[in-house]
This record gives structure tokens, C-alpha cells and sequence, in this order.
């Protein structure tokens, strides 16, 4: 006998702007970021879900360096995280910047 199979929950992808973003970030809740180009819940599964915490703690060390330090902790925070995926996300195939996002389950 075959057990019956559960339906797969679907998933609302809401697209927000990069204000809510970054104040979503500073509050350490989950927001997603998609290349451009693509869409999140696609067949390649190309969104990155970020939180804030481990970039607001890693920021703090920043604090004196003239480069890196972008005048205040959040600012630093999503500076130091945008680079990051940046480089590992960002190509001429996939889109040269980020559509933001948060997830909601009806």
C-alpha cells in the first residue's frame, strides 16, 4: 500500500524595497535576496536567506577602520553582507543586483 502524499505548503513570495529590507535586517528578521534576473522559488532555488545578527556582531569590529566603517553599525552590517553576496551571486547571466524579498506561508 502507498501512503498518501501530503500537498507541498505554497509559499508567498512578497518583493519589498531596499528601506524594508535594511530595516528588516537591523531588526534581525529573515529577508531574502534574488539576483535580478531570476525569481525566488525557481526550479534553481536561487534565492539566499540572510539575518542580521551575524553581520551586526562582525560589524562591531569595523568600528575603526576608516575603509569598512560606513558611519553607523546597521549601515556597516548590510555593506558588509551585500559584498559578500555580491561576489558570490552577481554575473552577467543572473542579474548585477538584488530584488529583495520575505516569505509568508498562507
Amino acid at each position: 500500500m502507498i501512503a498518501p502524499v501530503k500537498p507541498i505548503p505554497k509559499v508567498k513570495w512578497i518583493r519589498i524595497t531596499k528601506r524594508k529590507a535594511k530595516a528588516c535586517f537591523a531588526k534581525d528578521e529573515a529577508i531574502f535576496l534574488c539576483p535580478c534576473k531570476m525569481a525566488p522559488g525557481s526550479l534553481w532555488n536561487v534565492e539566499v536567506w540572510i539575518q542580521g545578527q551575524p553581520y551586526l556582531d562582525k560589524a562591531e569590529t569595523y568600528r575603526g577602520d576608516p575603509a569598512l566603517w560606513k558611519g553607523t553599525l546597521e549601515e556597516t552590517a548590510w555593506s558588509l553582507m551585500y559584498s559578500i553576496w555580491e561576489y558570490h551571486n552577481v554575473s552577467w547571466e543572473t542579474g548585477y543586483y538584488a530584488h529583495y524579498y520575505i516569505r509568508r506561508t498562507p
